[in-house]
């Protein structure tokens, strides 16, 4: 029951109040990548192509030697990266990076099906955490008393069904 309630309430608010677009999909951690990586991975999934198209032994075999060597590239790769990290941590400029750092690493860490922006009454964007809390106060509020209303009509009804 509570599920059915959940997905009306979200249903009808997207309806009346809009959607915001928010960021786009979460993408994987690459920025230790380089050229030699990139075409080992390419090559890694040539051999599974390969290796799909007639499954035989030889195919398998050439895939399992490529993902060894791709993952001794990205290892390799990872290790190199993290390195020169660490050695710009150590810099002058290293308080700036952890900063930059912590400040990235919460803004990923925050909540993705979080709205937020909405639209008001008249539709306007509203982006502000304040007048985004009001406008779901005054939403649900209104909601509330539609629906208190009519239950309360119905039970009259009912009564005077019973007198």
């Amino acid at each position: 029951m509570w599920n059915t309630i959940a997905n009306s309430i979200r249903r009808i608010s997207k309806e009346v109040l809009g959607e915001s677009k928010g960021k786009g999909p979460i993408s994987k951690e690459r920025w230790w990548w380089n050229d030699e990586v990139q075409t080992m991975i390419k090559a890694k999934k040539e051999c599974f192509k390969k290796w799909q198209k007639d499954r035989n032994e030889k195919n398998f075999q050439g895939y399992k030697q490529a993902s060894k060597e791709a993952k001794k590239a990205v290892r390799e790769a990872k290790l190199k990266a993290y390195e020169n990290f660490y050695d710009r941590l150590d810099s002058k400029d290293g308080e700036k990076i952890i900063y930059k750092l912590a400040k990235s690493r919460e803004r990923r860490a925050k909540d993705i099906s979080q709205v937020k922006c909405i639209k008001d009454i008249d539709s306007v964007v509203l982006v502000k955490e304040e007048t985004i809390k009001e406008r779901w106060k005054l939403y649900f509020e209104k909601l509330l008393m539609r629906n208190m209303k009519e239950t309360l009509v119905g039970k009259k009804c009912m009564y005077l069904a019973r007198t």
